[in-house]
């Protein structure tokens, strides 16, 4: 009977968890948070830059080869008419409204993971949607990009919801195939050769500088 015990006692040490067999736990590493923020940080990706560039160059070589079409259209809620926005910096609620501002705030997670999946490097500042951190400034966000080409660092900013709507271009995918027209009814589907070039110098003028857009042969000129 005491052999039989102790075979079994043996065989459930080897199918239960180890912190459950009586081991103890692994030590917690030191700035284990900092360690996962940096793991989700932003990196470069030469192939991703590259195709990027191309992308943008058959865009204005080519504008009649890319299509819009029109997404299917829902009834939405009406918004709030404002929104409360919490300081990451200071920890300060602000009341936003919802139209521009508010829909910014909402939407800066997202917005924050897309950026790291860019091959150029863009970083925003929300420092100015809050009333003690903006210290009087207009009420929107400050994105700053190294240029894709040299390095060169330029800033500029989002404030209202059709700024808002713009930034959407910069997380397409590339090659570029189509671009959305707007809900199904608003927007025109087909060619628009005119469209899908402002839609480009847009994209480029976002993660470019002008010296570089003009070398790369992404101005269309």
């Amino acid at each position: 009977m005491d052999g039989l015990k102790r075979m079994l006692a043996t065989m459930l040490m080897g199918v239960l968890p180890v912190s459950v067999a009586g081991q103890e736990p692994p030590a917690s590493t030191p700035n284990g948070g900092a360690a996962a923020s940096e793991a989700g940080a932003w990196k470069p990706d030469e192939r991703k830059r590259q195709a990027l560039v191309e992308s943008l160059r058959a865009l204005q070589r080519e504008p009649d080869n890319v299509l819009f079409h029109s997404a299917m259209c829902y009834d939405m809620t009406m918004p709030p008419a404002s929104v409360q926005y919490t300081c990451e910096t200071c920890g300060a609620v602000t009341d936003l409204p919802y139209q521009g501002p508010g829909e910014l705030s909402v939407e800066l997670p997202y917005l924050k993971r897309s950026l790291r999946d860019l091959p150029v490097k863009v970083t925003v500042d929300a420092s100015s949607l809050c009333s003690k951190c903006g210290g009087g400034k207009p009420c929107g966000i400050v994105l700053t990009t190294s240029c894709g080409e040299c390095g060169k660092t330029f800033s500029w900013s989002v404030s209202t919801s059709e700024e808002k709507d713009r930034l959407k271009l910069l997380f397409i995918a590339h090659p570029v195939r189509f671009f959305d027209a707007g809900p199904k009814g608003m927007g025109m589907d087909g060619t628009d050769a005119k469209r899908v070039i402002e839609n480009a110098d847009y994209i480029a003028s976002r993660l470019f500088c002008e010296d570089c857009r003009k070398k790369l042969g992404l101005t269309g000129k």
